[in-house]
């Protein structure tokens, strides 16, 4: 399983709106669907919605089998090999920092409670 070079954001896009021409196919090398869609008219509307959810799912490939909109820390499910050699305190910071942007609320777990 492996990422794809491809931009999801480009593939929605091209989805949404040329969706029934098979444009987001064209656009990830998938040429033979591609033609088969512009034949079908997005495989009579059914292909285009699947299409529209696998690529907002990040289960959509491009012509080599790699996920479309996938990063590196997403498909391997292993901790980010440049963390190996870092401190406990900087891991535990790279973790939080990720949460948020995922827009986690993170709380220090070490604080005391706080007691009445």
């Amino acid at each position: 399983m492996l990422p794809s070079p491809k931009n999801k954001w480009v593939a929605l896009g091209l989805c949404v709106f040329l969706g029934f021409f098979g444009a987001h196919r064209f656009y990830v090398g998938k040429v033979g669907t591609g033609v088969l869609y512009i034949m079908t008219v997005g495989g009579l509307g059914f292909g285009w919605i699947i299409d529209m959810v696998m690529i907002c799912c990040n289960k959509f490939t491009d012509c080599n089998g790699a996920f479309v909109g996938l990063k590196a820390a997403e498909y391997t499910g292993q901790p980010d090999p440049d963390l190996g050699e870092a401190s406990l305190e900087d891991q535990r910071e790279a973790a939080a920092e990720a949460a948020r942007a995922y827009g986690y609320t993170v709380t220090d777990s070490d604080q005391e409670n706080v007691r009445e």
